[in-house]
């Protein structure tokens, strides 16, 4: 789809990506979910889980760079998820890469 949004979800702390399997019903069909599993968690729950916040966004924007070069991007994130969000955005501009249109951070 041409016009199509991802919409980056980033879960709050001791949560994976799978918390928001469920959103995609309430979501615009033009709205692509795409939940970021960290380290540590999930379906990469095998993976040691980082204790820097840095050095997580660092494993996000490697693991996810193909869409943050696509652009046509948001992010949303929830508690730990606004932090990680933020600092992989800060990455993102770093490399002259397009950031996401819109941030949705939430505590």
């Amino acid at each position: 789809m041409h016009n199509e949004i991802k919409l980056c979800f980033f879960a709050h702390a001791g949560s994976s990506a799978r918390s928001y399997s469920s959103f995609k019903k309430f979501l615009d069909p033009s709205i692509k979910p795409v939940p970021i599993e960290l380290a540590g968690r999930g379906s990469r729950l095998s993976e040691p889980r980082f204790t820097d916040a840095e050095k997580c966004a660092g494993d996000v924007f490697l693991k996810n760079k193909e869409i943050f070069e696509e652009g046509n991007y948001a992010f949303f994130g929830h508690s730990l998820g606004s932090i990680i969000s933020y600092e992989t955005i800060k990455i993102i501009k770093k490399c002259g890469l397009p950031a996401p249109f819109h941030a949705f951070f939430f505590q």
